[in-house]
């Protein structure tokens, strides 16, 4: 072999028994510093990355059923208050439109049997238009009194 080949791989030798070597000790001897925790400070090392303890989430899901508890009687509360909706018929508007935008509201529960009571009075094209303020619990009768202006 040429001498510039033999530097050459004794170079790449050397490197790598020197890497080999400082491998080696640093396994042997690491440069670690172990550290041994309380229960305590690893609790608290939990929380402050977020954590939660399974009492704490507990004790949150009871709040929380508690509340939305509360807020259901609430909405019952309102719900049994019936308030008047504001019903408006539009100058032209026929007697099948004003039953659909009854329906709508959600004042009348059944449209073919509105519609058959005012077919039944004769009263169809008798509808006065304007503003109404309605009960959502009306009976048909009391109903078509108010919409003809009565």
């Amino acid at each position: 072999m040429d001498m510039n080949k033999m530097n050459k791989f004794f170079v790449v030798l050397g490197i790598g028994i020197g890497l080999l070597v400082s491998s080696l000790l640093n396994i042997a001897y690491p440069k670690i510093k172990y550290i041994d925790y309380s229960e305590a400070q690893i609790i608290e090392k939990a929380k402050e990355l977020g954590m939660v303890s399974l009492k704490e989430v507990i004790s949150m899901n009871e709040k929380k059923s508690a509340e939305t508890a509360l807020t259901k009687e609430d909405t019952n509360l309102i719900k049994e208050e019936p308030h008047p909706i504001e019903f408006v018929i539009n100058k032209g508007e026929n007697s099948e439109q004003i039953v659909d935008k009854l329906f709508e509201k959600g004042i009348i529960k059944d449209k073919k049997e509105f519609t058959d009571k005012i077919i039944e009075e004769g009263l169809q094209k008798r509808f006065k238009y304007g503003i109404y303020e309605l009960e959502p619990e009306m009976d048909y009768e009391s109903l078509i009194k108010v919409l003809m202006g009565k």
